[in-house]
């Protein structure tokens, strides 16, 4: 079967080759154990002999002449172990470079295969070697150039053909004439090279000047075949120093950035990619560091620098990152912090743009601010920073962009955020010790805070900062290109004179925008609205609510803002709605300036459009209780914008007589109440109409009814006037009473008021019963007055004075005749009077007979004191 012949043939070919591999390993075998014996027992022997073709084996080999004085050797196992004593190298001139007085090796068997010496392992102890870099920046060992290109390549070539060489106890001196530096002596240096083919590993310690550093260590493992073709070499290194002055090595090494001045420990790795890094890693912890690490930048002082900072090429840009990065200026720390900064250059070729990504996991915003300008960043940035001012902490933080920055064509942005704070610019508001995180790119995001004690500011909504003691939102927005929507889901915020909750939505729209938000606030308390009124509210109606809303808390409040802003406030409800309705409870409310204040209001507080209305359903004003009062701004937009105050009061005419004393009217009556006592009570009607832009103008309306009251003068004006029962209507010039009803010493009386040009005039008229008037009065004229008569009076003030004239027929009153005529003939006697005319302006009384006058009396005047005392 074909099977079967297949796998027969298999089994023989595999035999066939096990039989081959088996002669040919023994043969090799064979042949190697002869070569040993005979090198044993012949070439041992006469080692001697051989001195001079190993050294032009050697010389050939390196390209470079080579002497050996004398030549030992033994076996170590099945090892050749050679002595080279007195070992000269030469330079191109002829001329000794290089002289050891003894390196020891172990010859390899693959010297017979490639037919040059080849060692194992090459031994040098205590040599002082001299390497100088030339103007034309070749380095040379010994005078002997490396990398030189000769058949074979050169000595540097050979000795990365051996499998192992160490160096012990050596001194190195480096000159650099590139960088006219001075000689740099290493002592006690211990050297370790391991090639694998064209892998090289080595291992460097030595102790360099003790101003400089604490003992080097370096490191290397690289990949490359021949020393001229360093250009092409792969692989790593790494140096440690335990303790130097990083600052004092700049003579000989060149650092990518200034550095004047640092001390410290560093560790570096170095990765070499066709001869030049590609990355580099450094583990620092350095004190008093000054650097500069861009030429624009401002230089960098720091007390203290630890972390590990790395640094990679990328094919087209950089990668940089930190582990644990921390440093301290002054007062300034910034806290240890993992960094992943990935740039990209953008390719016009694949029309890529450039992007990057940067990866933080903490990092406190106001020092890194303070570090900014002496870090390597893009002007314009620098510019936002010095704008936005930011503080507080950043967390998991991760931005990836496409585009140059500051305006990239994509992004992404994902971080979580605690104590944040940024100034407002422009449209976007002003925040301060604010907690959350945000997920956002080009096209819109997703913003979530939690968070205490913290503050807003709109500056171009609100004229201050909006504090919270407490702050939580959940919102989110769309952009098309200068377009954009934010969505508030869910905005819940609380300070000790508000708690409530907002929802909605803001659309960018010419102009102003649309707006469609609800709130609605369970706790307020009245002065606490007042940094929540917009500054799109005209500068009169916020002023007038600052100075007059004086106290009241609210456990419904409803805001609603619907529309267009441009058309904002919606006057009737055109284009929109504006509406804000609030409960108040136990308000005081100074509606102008030295009015009385209402307090303890229950009212409901409403913004319509362009309207405000407060309709209060109780207060007081002076004690006097309130029903019906009713204030209002019809236009909140209009340049004559004017508050109107409607009310009604119930109480004693005592706390009305107390209003008018305490208010603008008192002024506008000449004081018409002063002096007054009352008891009883009544009913006051009151309209006020206060522009906001000038306040002086108010005008006033009102009327108080009397009711059964009881009114006395304290300054003896008048007697006591009893069932008070008028209506006293006034404005912020006139006073009038029409026909109001009284009792004036125990007769009943009617009285008239009226306002003139200079003052106020009072008629007065009714009947008297002179009995009355005997106990009511001390003048001497009225002692013998008896009966009853009708009379009137004239009252004029003018600036707290009074003219009054009282007239009387005294018809039905007779008298015995006064005190002056006490002597008169006694048929004279009654008398009775025709007439009396009492002038308290004049000071005089004047009673007349007919034509004649009986008697005048002249008194010191005396304000307006009463005539009957």
């Amino acid at each position: 079967m074909p099977g079967l012949k297949i796998f027969r043939w298999l089994g023989i070919s595999s035999l066939l080759a096990y039989r081959v591999v088996s002669w040919a390993l023994l043969i090799t075998s064979f042949v190697f154990a002869l070569i040993v014996c005979a090198a044993r027992f012949w070439l041992l022997p006469n080692i001697e002999s051989f001195r001079e073709p190993i050294a032009q084996h050697l010389s050939a080999a390196t390209g470079q002449r080579v002497t050996i004085g004398k030549l030992e050797g033994h076996w170590s196992g099945v090892n050749l172990q050679l002595t080279l004593n007195d070992f000269v190298l030469f330079d191109q001139a002829s001329q000794p470079a290089l002289k050891l007085a003894q390196v020891n090796s172990v010859l390899s068997w693959w010297s017979l295969v490639y037919w040059e010496p080849r060692f194992d392992l090459i031994g040098i102890d205590g040599p002082d070697l001299e390497i100088r870099r030339d103007t034309r920046g070749v380095i040379s060992v010994a005078g002997i150039e490396m990398g030189k290109s000769v058949d074979g390549g050169g000595l540097s070539d050979w000795l990365l053909r051996q499998d192992e060489i160490i160096i012990h106890g050596a001194t190195i001196k480096w000159q650099d004439d590139l960088r006219q530096a001075t000689l740099l002596a290493l002592t006690n240096v211990d050297f370790r090279l391991e090639n694998f083919g064209s892998h090289h590993r080595f291992g460097l310690r030595a102790v360099p000047p003790e101003k400089l550093a604490s003992p080097l260590d370096v490191r290397g493992d690289l990949t490359g075949r021949a020393t001229e073709a360093l250009a092409q070499w792969n692989g790593q290194l790494f140096a440690q120093l335990d303790y130097t002055d990083i600052a004092a090595w700049r003579e000989w090494v060149e650092f990518p950035v200034q550095l004047p001045q640092g001390v410290g420990a560093v560790r570096l790795w170095t990765a070499l990619k066709k001869g030049e890094p590609s990355e580099m890693t450094a583990d620092v912890q350095l004190a008093h560091v000054r650097t500069r690490l861009a030429t624009e930048a401002r230089e960098l002082q720091l007390d203290e620098l630890k972390g590990r900072i790395s640094w990679k090429l990328l094919a087209d840009g950089f990668e940089v990152k930190t582990s644990k990065l921390g440093m301290s200026a002054n007062a300034l720390v910034l806290q240890p912090m993992d960094l992943l900064l990935r740039y990209r250059n953008s390719n016009s070729v694949r029309n890529k743009p450039a992007n990057g990504e940067l990866q933080l996991n903490a990092v406190d915003l106001e020092p890194l601010a303070a570090f900014a300008d002496s870090l390597p960043i893009a002007p314009a940035l620098l510019r936002e920073f010095d704008q936005y001012k930011p503080r507080g902490s950043l967390y998991d933080m991760t931005l990836r962009w496409s585009g140059e920055w500051p305006q990239p064509e994509q992004y992404t942005l994902k971080s979580r955020f605690v104590n944040l704070g940024v100034n407002a610019v422009g449209r976007l508001p002003g925040l301060q010790n604010v907690s959350g995180q945000i997920d956002c790119n080009e096209k819109g995001g997703t913003l979530a805070l939690n968070t205490q004690n913290s503050t807003v500011e709109l500056p171009r909504v609100f004229a201050q900062k909006l504090a919270f003691d407490m702050l939580n939102a959940q919102a989110g927005w769309q952009l098309n290109g200068a377009q954009y929507e934010v969505k508030l889901n869910t905005v819940a915020f609380s300070n000790p004179g508000v708690t409530g909750t907002l929802s909605g939505s803001y659309q960018a729209a010419a102009g102003r925008g649309m707006a469609d938000i609800t709130a609605s606030l369970s706790r307020v308390d009245a002065r606490s609205v007042l940094p929540y009124l917009p500054l799109q509210m005209p500068e009169e109606p916020r002023q007038w609510l600052e100075a007059s809303l004086l106290g009241g808390t609210s456990k419904d409040v409803k805001v609603r803002l619907r529309g267009n802003l441009n058309d904002f406030p919606f006057p009737e409800g055109r284009g929109g709605l504006f509406e804000v309705t609030a409960r108040v409870n136990g308000g005081v409310l100074e509606f102008a300036n030295n009015w009385p204040r209402i307090e303890n209001i229950d009212a409901d507080l409403t913004f319509r459009g362009r309207r405000m209305d407060i309709v209060a359903r109780e207060g007081s004003i002076l004690g006097a209780k309130l029903a019906r009062v009713r204030v209002e701004i019809a236009d909140l937009t209009s340049a004559t914008r004017t508050l109107t105050v409607n009310g009604e009061a119930e109480g004693p005419t005592a706390e009305f007589i107390n209003f008018i004393e305490k208010s603008p009217v008192g002024a506008m009556t000449d004081r018409f109440t002063s002096g007054l006592r009352a008891e009883g009570a009544g009913k006051l009607a009151l309209k006020l109409s206060i522009p906001l832009a000038n306040t002086r103008d108010t005008r006033v309306s009102g009327a108080y009814q009397f009711l059964n009251n009881s009114i006395e003068s304290t300054e003896s004006l008048f007697p006591t006037v009893e069932q008070v029962n008028a209506r006293l209507e006034f404005t912020d010039s006139s006073l009038r009473v029409a026909n109001g009803t009284l009792n004036l010493l125990g007769g009943p009386a009617t009285i008239n008021v009226a306002t003139l040009r200079d003052g106020t005039r009072i008629n007065i008229a009714g009947r008297v019963n002179m009995d009355n008037v005997r106990r009511t009065t001390n003048a001497f004229f009225a002692q013998s007055l008896t009966g009853s008569t009708d009379w009137k009076a004239a009252v004029i003030l003018r600036k707290q004075f009074a003219d009054m004239v009282i007239e009387s027929s005294l018809q039905g009153v007779t008298s015995a005749l006064p005190a002056p005529f006490a002597k008169a003939p006694a048929d004279l006697l009654p008398v009775r009077f025709e007439r009396i005319v009492v002038n308290a302006l004049q000071d005089r009384v004047l009673f007349s007979v007919g034509n004649v006058v009986a008697a005048q009396l002249q008194r010191r005047r005396d304000g307006a004191r009463s005539v009957f005392e």
